[in-house]
Order: structure tokens, then sequence, then C-alpha cells
């Protein structure tokens, strides 16, 4: 017997949920492959490669206050996604693959917060230990991306009697005391959180 874990990130789901999943539910239905699927919802912290501006909207604004550059924001400000701490994640797909129950199921891997992209910016600025009114540059939205989107966790703190650890504000934090140790630099791979 085997498992297959895959996690696909929120901002894909529509796509991948209906397509991928049905696949992967079809292709281990007559074995004994074991599978749980995760959508995954922007998933931040420590570790990510602060010079790939890209994906993940924590990454790239943290970018721009780790460079001490204006904010770029695409898009509205009173937009909304959902964020899930990176030790919240783990956390959560490793409950996931230490309990059978998890085996075929469907989770949301999210805050479950609503959060509109205003008030992320503003709590960055604090944990960044920059002045409220650090710059920011508001641009057309990027071709294509959602105005907003949340998800709930009820399922996976029911199933699997997971809790996020971390609020946002929280998590920030913790995200921008690694920062404040990282130079500025293209080469990032002696400041992983695993070898400071």
């Amino acid at each position: 017997s085997s498992m297959i874990f895959w996690a696909a990130a929120a901002s894909s789901i529509a796509f991948w949920s209906s397509t991928v999943s049905s696949h992967l539910i079809s292709m281990t239905k007559n074995s004994n492959t074991k599978h749980t699927i995760f959508r995954v919802f922007n998933t931040y912290g420590p570790g990510e490669n602060l010079n790939y501006n890209k994906k993940g909207m924590v990454s790239i604004y943290a970018s721009y206050l780790w460079k001490n550059k204006p904010i770029v924001i695409k898009g509205s400000i009173e937009r909304y996604r959902d964020f899930t701490f990176i030790d919240d994640s783990v956390n959560g797909l490793v409950l996931a693959l230490l309990n059978p129950g998890s085996f075929g199921q469907i989770f949301n891997l999210t805050s479950g917060k609503k959060v509109l992209i205003k008030d992320l910016i503003e709590l960055m600025k604090i944990a960044a230990g920059k002045d409220k009114n650090y710059p920011i540059d508001i641009n057309n939205s990027t071709p294509g991306d959602s105005f907003g989107f949340n998800g709930s966790n009820e399922k996976i703190k029911k199933l699997l009697n997971w809790t996020p650890n971390y609020n946002l504000e929280k998590g920030l934090n913790n995200y921008f005391n690694w920062i404040k140790k990282v130079p500025i630099s293209d080469n990032l791979l002696n400041y992983h959180p695993f070898k400071l």
C-alpha cells in the first residue's frame, strides 16, 4: 500500500478541485493507494525566496519591505485573501499523515479568516518596524487575479483536531523576525531558517 498527499494552491482551486482531484480519486479507486487532498490557502513564513516576486502575496509585499522599496500592490486594497502561517500548514499535513481517517478526504488548509489587503499591509508594516506612512504604489490588477477568496477550515478542525496556532499578527511577527536577519542579497541559501 502507498500514500499520496496532494496539495493545490487555493488560487487554482476551481480547476484543480474538479479536474485533478477527480483524476486522483479515480486512479486510486481500485488500488491499495491511500490519498488525502489539500486545498492550500496562501501559506507564508520564514524560508520563502524574497527575491521571487511572482507568487505569494505576503512574500511579494515582504520583499518590498525587506528591500526598503515602496510596496507595489496590483489591484484594489479592498481585495481579500486567507493567510496561513507555514508552521500551521505543516502541522495540518503531519496530522493528516498520522491519522488514517484523513485518507480519502479533501481538506481546506486555511486559517479561515478573511483579511483585506489594506489590513494585511498595515500589519506587515508594523511587523517590519516601518513607519505607518511607508509608501505604497497601487497599480492595476494582474489579469486573471481574483478579487478575493477565503475558505472554511471546519472540516479539518473536526476530523483532524487541527487548529491554527498563529493568527496573522503573530505569524507576520515571526516571519519578519527571520527577514530582519537576512541581508539583501541575490543568494539566500545560507539564510534558510534551518541554518540560522
